[in-house]
């Protein structure tokens, strides 16, 4: 078992441990990092036998990679103080929509999370670019937009983000579309042919772009670049899928990208 201790020792201090045994894997000073009176985004990430943990939008304040790893099949959470009693919810509602997104405006705290890159959370988000509407990611740190076209990264500043949370990502290659995947934009220069979102991996990074079927390709905007990736993982809306998922490619359909705020 893997713990995460965070904000312990009257709130100065933040430790990884294992099975509840000493000593420590993993240490890290962090004062302050919990709020009696408020609520603190935190996000937790296990990849490569490397556990870490950090604050929105930022990099990790704690990391241990486990020479000895074991698999991950349950996650619990506890809190040693419960204020109120807490009653149980059932989850309802979620559904993706767009937010717009200026320089001086804040992430929308139901941001779709996409992925990461360099320790930093990714949300999905598009921009019109070249007259086409398109896919990419955004960067908290750069709190800007960045979408690929033309094999390049351009940078957004204004842009809108994707929210909600009744999503889900499918493995697929190439051009095979799952039914229900969800559009986000279209290319003016294919006769506005539907964009829809992927991610792939790039080394340690987990990235989100555009999925091009007029090319057969996943693009991912990165280091000022965009890079193909014929496998990728596409998002779709998972409550409307049948139970027999049949796969097909976008020629006669019709899609509903969704308005774009200016």
């Amino acid at each position: 078992m893997t713990e995460i201790h965070i904000g312990g020792w009257s709130n100065t201090k933040s430790i990884v441990r294992r099975d509840r045994r000493e000593p420590d894997k993993s240490w890290s000073l962090t004062p302050g990092i919990l709020n009696a009176h408020e609520f603190v985004d935190l996000w937790i990430r296990w990849q490569n036998n490397e556990v870490s943990a950090g604050l929105r939008g930022q990099t990790a304040f704690i990391k241990y990679l486990d020479p000895d790893p074991h698999p991950i099949n349950h996650i619990a959470v506890l809190s040693p103080v419960i204020c109120r009693e807490l009653s149980v919810k059932p989850i309802k509602g979620g559904q993706l929509r767009w937010v717009r997104k200026t320089p001086s405006e804040r992430v929308p705290l139901d941001a779709l999370i996409g992925g990461y890159e360099n320790g930093e959370l990714l949300y999905l988000a598009r921009a019109m670019h070249h007259r086409s509407l398109v896919p990419g990611k955004y960067v908290p740190s750069e709190n800007c937009a960045f979408v690929g076209y033309g094999l390049e990264s351009a940078k957004k500043s204004t842009c809108e983000i994707l929210c909600g949370y009744n999503a889900s990502w499918i493995t697929t290659r190439d051009d095979i579309i799952p039914p229900h995947a969800f559009a986000a934009g279209y290319a003016t220069e294919t006769n506005s042919e539907p964009f829809f979102i992927g991610r792939a991996r790039i080394d340690d990074h987990l990235i989100p772009g555009k999925v091009h079927t007029h090319y057969k390709t996943c693009y991912i905007p990165f280091e000022n670049k965009e890079i193909e990736k014929s496998q990728y993982e596409i998002l779709v809306v998972p409550d409307k899928l049948p139970v027999a998922v049949v796969w097909r490619t976008t020629n006669h359909l019709q899609y509903d990208f969704g308005p774009y705020h200016l």
